[in-house]
């Protein structure tokens, strides 16, 4: 059994040791020495803490044991203690303030009494602001690393704290011992040993300064004095600053404040050598910074002021200078105006005059102008009469070109669309194609409604034929790619800033009957797919089709199984932005889906009539807000 750590007991002649098989009891008595080895549950143990006459604590890798033990030194109870830590580390174990602690690593960890639980005790540790670094050695001493900070937690030694900050010089510490003498023995990684003599209290510590050393800005290099001006054009400007200290001058670190704008000093760091500036506004400034070296020693607090000059537009004497233009350009233009009132006081009273003889030979003129406005009228309400006709000519156009349920039942024997025009022709519109044996499926919502939707919906299915019959489609996404194209191409559309961004929001599927399997690709709008009454929503990407501010990046192409009664949705937003209900609110995405969730037990014609109803029901008396197009399919 190899022998990793011996600690002696409260107990008189007896002694534990951790080692690779257990834990080893040694007793002397008047025979000899007594072995006894524990092994029960015990692996490989790395330290050992005994935390009274009846408690052991035992650490072994990532695990720890605690031990109660009776008079005859025979342990009737272990409990174990699982760490939570990502690599193996051995776990050594401290007292410190008559507490057990216990570190793995860089991690720290305590007991808990009242939970009877290993926690986390970084905390107890307010000192150390990172991970920490530990070294147990021999003696019973504890250290403690953070940063740069050394702190000896459980010495009965008083060590001098003078020579623990020169422990900072050193890069890679493996291990600290304290001589009789008083001396520290380090060695660090480079496996060199070191010694740190104890510190003589002369009193006469080198003193520590910070210095400014010059300004550069855009108009050169200058020397720093307590007062400096600087013009606005002058930026950025850069304050050089140095603090002569010939240990690892590398390690100086510094901190800077610039008053007024900043209330609190800025992080320790040496980057700040040099202190940029890139714009202040004009006012007087005063620049304080202060150092510290690698053994911990901060200078004094060093000062300089900064003026920094407006442009002249924004000087006192050009406001002023302004302002009294400005008054009087202002008496100018009254004088002016009082003036004009006047002359227009006397062409008033002439015309006052001029109008009275006049009445009579306007009233006569009134008839004829009744006459004249009523012809007016007719011709308004004929013009009216004649666009609106177009209009309902060209929703038949619309209604035309759009699938009819002829061709659409030989892809889908049950299926609805609720398509309701906002302004008799719509901005929605939907598609269906079949190309080798594959069958396509959009809802596109255009920009606008009305006149302007419809002529950029008979743009999109024009597109989309095209697309259909000229391109071998080889996914949903590539057919919103080349959709997009042909959109920014047809409408001249370069992404320069006040160009109109119109275009579309869209949802495809491009359904394989055979392989049972849904192509997906969605511009702002999701697919729904309901298997029984479980939603499956498949997002769209964030982008529509036509110009937009981010880069033009693909479609995502989405592929997923479906199951025979399965039944998918494509929808426009019309129906979720529509304002309703008691309080006049959107119908939302969540309403819609609870309603669709409602009637996944009904026929698709059913659910066509209580989707129309619940519509209705919701608007009441308010206008509808867009158009409304929503399919559903059942596969």
């Amino acid at each position: 059994m190899n022998i990793r750590y011996i600690t002696p007991s409260s107990r008189e002649n007896v002694f534990y040791a951790a080692g690779s098989a257990g834990i080893l009891v040694l007793s002397r008595e008047s025979d000899g020495w007594k072995k006894e080895l524990w092994t029960a549950g015990l692996g490989k143990t790395a330290s050992i803490l005994e935390e009274d006459a009846q408690t052991l604590w035992a650490g072994e890798t990532n695990r720890v044991f605690r031990i109660t033990v009776n008079n005859r030194l025979q342990p009737v109870k272990i409990s174990e203690y699982t760490l939570p830590l990502v690599r193996p580390y051995r776990v050594m174990i401290r007292a410190i303030s008559h507490e057990p602690f216990f570190f793995a690593g860089t991690s720290i960890f305590a007991y808990n009494r009242e939970t009877d639980a290993l926690e986390p005790a970084i905390g107890k540790f307010p000192e150390f602001t990172s991970t920490p670094q530990l070294i147990c050695n021999h003696n019973r001493i504890t250290w403690l690393r953070s940063e740069q900070n050394w702190v000896v937690l459980n010495s009965a030694e008083t060590i001098d704290p003078r020579m623990v900050r020169y422990l900072r010089l050193f890069g890679n510490i493996r291990d600290i011992s304290l001589s009789p003498a008083g001396e520290l023995w380090v060695i660090d990684g480079d496996n060199r040993l070191s010694k740190i003599l104890p510190v003589a209290d002369t009193g006469n510590e080198t003193p520590f300064h910070v210095y400014f050393t010059g300004l550069s800005h855009a108009n050169g290099y200058q020397e720093i004095t307590a007062y400096q001006e600087i013009g606005y054009d002058q930026f950025p400007i850069d304050v050089h600053i140095t603090a002569p200290y010939f240990v690892k001058p590398e390690n100086t670190a510094y901190q800077y404040r610039m008053d007024p704008f900043m209330k609190d000093w800025s992080k320790w760091s040496p980057q700040y050598s040099t202190i940029t500036f890139h714009n202040l506004q004009p006012g007087g400034y005063t620049l304080y910074v202060r150092a510290k070296n690698i053994l911990g020693n901060t200078s004094s607090i060093r000062s300089a002021q900064f003026v920094i000059h407006p442009p002249f537009y924004r000087t006192t004497w050009f406001i002023l200078l302004m302002a009294l233009s400005a008054l009087l350009l202002g008496g100018l233009i009254l004088w002016l105006w009082t003036r004009k009132l006047q002359h227009d006081k006397r062409v008033l009273e002439q015309k006052v005059a001029e109008r009275t003889l006049e009445i009579t030979r306007q009233k006569e003129e009134i008839g004829s102008q009744r006459d004249q406005l009523k012809r007016q009228r007719d011709q308004i309400a004929n013009q009216k009469k004649e666009i609106t006709d177009s209009i309902l000519y060209a929703s038949r156009i619309q209604a035309a070109i759009l699938p009819p349920h002829e061709s659409i039942v030989r892809y889908f024997r049950e299926y609805f669309i609720i398509y309701i025009p906002r302004d008799i022709v719509s901005g929605d519109f939907y598609w269906f194609r079949e190309q080798n044996g594959k069958i396509l499926v959009a809802a596109a919502d255009c920009t606008g409604h009305g006149v302007p939707g419809a002529f950029m919906s008979m743009l999109g299915l024009t597109a989309l034929n095209d697309i259909a019959v000229n391109t071998r489609i080889r996914n949903a996404g590539q057919v919103l790619d080349d959709l997009r194209n042909r959109v920014i191409t047809a409408l001249h559309q370069t992404g320069r800033e006040g160009e109109a961004k119109d275009g579309m929001d869209i949802s495809l599927c491009v359904i394989d009957p055979q392989k049972k399997k849904i192509q997906f690709a969605g511009a702002f709008n999701p697919l729904y797919l309901y298997r029984k009454k479980e939603l499956i929503e498949i997002p769209g990407d964030k982008m529509p089709i036509g110009i937009y501010d981010r880069y033009l990046n693909p479609f995502t192409n989405h592929v997923l199984d479906y199951h025979q009664g399965d039944t998918i949705y494509l929808f426009s937003d019309g129906f979720i932005d529509q304002f309703g209900g008691k309080k006049e609110k959107k119908f939302k995405f969540h309403r819609f889906r609870n309603l669709l969730a409602s009637i996944q037990d009904q026929p698709l014609n059913r659910q066509m009539e209580l989707m129309e109803e619940a519509f209705l029901s919701w608007k009441g008396p308010l206008d509808q807000l867009d158009d409304i197009l929503v399919i559903g399919i059942r596969l």
